[in-house]
């Protein structure tokens, strides 16, 4: 039953990818950049969440993306080049402009790509 709700997990994570991609290949002054940045961070946390499901570890509350990484970096030192900085907001909100800007978010996009391949392979 886990394996079902790991896989639930991993799908959804990869429809929020996808999602993330098509909005990024519309023409720039029609892509909402803030969608961007929140769904490739929820897919992030749904690809760890998942990794860590299936590996029998039960990640800790509360659960953020920051912990979530540590939780899977303490289980495979291949999370150790998952890289957060490109997602300035990761932990915090903030007052600034960031997830206005296009290229910033495809950083964004990037590492949940990026976290995706580490997952699954």
């Amino acid at each position: 039953m886990e394996d079902l709700f790991v896989k639930n997990l991993w799908d959804e994570a990869d429809e929020l990818l996808m999602q993330a991609d098509n909005e990024l290949n519309r023409p720039e002054e029609d892509v909402v950049s803030p969608l961007v940045c929140n769904i490739s961070r929820l897919a992030i946390r749904k690809y760890l969440t998942g990794y860590l499901l299936k590996n029998g570890i039960e990640p800790d509350i509360p659960t953020t993306m920051g912990s979530l990484l540590e939780q899977c970096r303490s289980h495979n030192k291949s999370f150790e080049n998952i890289d957060f900085s490109p997602i300035n907001c990761h932990e915090e909100e903030h007052d600034t402009d960031y997830c206005l800007n296009v290229e910033d978010v495809g950083g964004c996009y990037k590492v949940a790509q990026f976290t995706e391949d580490i997952v699954k392979n």
